[in-house]
């Protein structure tokens, strides 16, 4: 991501490091004031059990002052519809989970896109979907960013769905919509202009229209969506290989996307062979880089000597005298 961003993460408390932050150190400045195995604040990663989720929340509450968010992956759903398949939703696990937002204050920020956050990525026939990632405001973000939206980008390699919050929300005038007039809807060709343009093909990339978002249990998107994914590890893993050997770290195993460990690790090793100044026959010092480059070829040129225009042919009666291929050989080499 470039020397210009920042990472924080609760590795000293979660050996999984379940908590990342990144940030661009020229736009926000970011300060951590706590850090758990649960929670680097104000990002909090839930265990996965009610009996842990309801006091960590609830501690929160009286923590924090002014608006904050709670996100990420709760493993909870609020209602029935949020999951597909899959065990029964019960009102134990709906109960528990509204009144813990209810008792800190927060609400579901508006939601767009995807209508589910996780997928099991099995077959049509035991494929689950469900709604357990969820982003959520208290009071005074509400008051403060109201227009601010939640988007659940489409699903990529992961089960579940990025969450990403856009906090530069512009607010447009819009002109009076247009209003359909029942008149209008009256008149004869009304119908036949509307089954027209419904039959159009609109041309257009299939990526912006991802279909098993309508369709969730239909086969051949479901093994079209498998395809995409091996090939999308295949070429992750080849990269991981490619950063490996550029860094030249062998200690460590492929098959966890250590890409950025990888990369870190070439900076360094590029960091340790550049030359960044060096001495003369005279003992001066020389930092410039293009008077470096010159200083090593005025040494290295008299040792490798210079390119001649005519090379002294081979004695072959000498080296005949010498090891020799024999006809077989000869005839596997051509």
């Amino acid at each position: 991501m470039g020397v210009d961003w920042q990472f924080k993460d609760n590795y000293n408390y979660a050996p999984n490091g379940r908590i990342w932050i990144v940030w661009k150190e020229a736009n926000v400045h970011v300060t951590v004031l706590e850090s758990t195995d649960q929670l680097l604040r104000t990002f909090v990663y839930d265990l996965h059990t009610v009996q842990h989720i309801i006091p960590q929340r609830r501690s929160l509450n009286m923590q924090t002052n002014g608006p904050w968010l709670i996100i990420g992956d709760f493993n909870s759903v609020l209602t029935v519809d949020d999951r597909v398949n899959g065990i029964q939703v019960h009102q134990t696990e709906m109960i528990e989970f509204q009144n813990c937002d209810d008792d800190i204050g927060v609400g579901q920020i508006t939601k767009r896109g995807s209508r589910f956050s996780w997928s099991s990525k099995r077959d049509s026939e035991v494929r689950i979907y469900s709604h357990i990632d969820w982003a959520f405001g208290n009071v005074d973000w509400f008051n403060a960013y109201n227009g601010v939206e939640a988007i659940y980008m489409l699903p990529g390699s992961s089960d579940h769905t990025l969450i990403m919050i856009n906090t530069e929300a512009v607010k447009v005038k819009v002109k009076k919509p247009y209003r359909l007039l029942t008149s209008v809807m009256q008149q004869r060709e009304y119908k036949e202009i509307v089954q027209n343009t419904w039959n159009q093909q609109i041309q257009g990339y299939a990526m912006y229209s991802w279909k098993l978002n309508d369709d969730y249990f239909n086969k051949f998107l479901i093994e079209e969506e498998r395809k995409t994914l091996e090939s999308i590890e295949k070429w992750e893993a080849i990269q991981e290989q490619i950063m490996r050997q550029k860094s030249r770290a062998t200690w460590i195993q492929l098959g966890d996307d250590n890409t950025r460990y990888f990369h870190a690790y070439m900076r360094a090793r590029q960091a340790r062979n550049k030359v960044s100044c060096i001495c003369n026959e005279q003992q001066m010092k020389i930092t410039e880089p293009k008077h470096i480059q010159k200083e090593f070829i005025q040494f290295f040129q008299p040792l490798l000597g210079t390119t001649a225009d005519e090379l002294p042919g081979i004695d072959v009666n000498v080296a005949r005298k010498g090891p020799c291929l024999r006809l077989n050989q000869l005839q596997q080499l051509l």
